[in-house]
């Protein structure tokens, strides 16, 4: 879980990728990694999250405090 905390697939190791533009001297981030909130749980505050990969279509859900 921490890969994907992170940005990064664990299945295919594909990361966080950063362009930059130098006629505009902008930034771009392409995020493999996206997330969601499926469920939040309220009062016991556990909430679960999907995790799923733009590049190799990997989905993981994992439940978090």
């Amino acid at each position: 879980m921490q890969k994907l905390n992170s940005g990064q697939c664990p299945a295919c190791n594909e990361k966080t990728k950063e362009f930059f533009d130098t006629k505009t001297n902008t930034k771009f981030k392409y995020e493999v990694i996206t997330s969601r909130l499926l469920k939040d749980h309220g009062c016991s505050g556990i909430k679960e999250i999907e995790y799923v990969c733009k590049s190799c279509g990997l989905k993981e859900v994992h439940s978090i405090n």
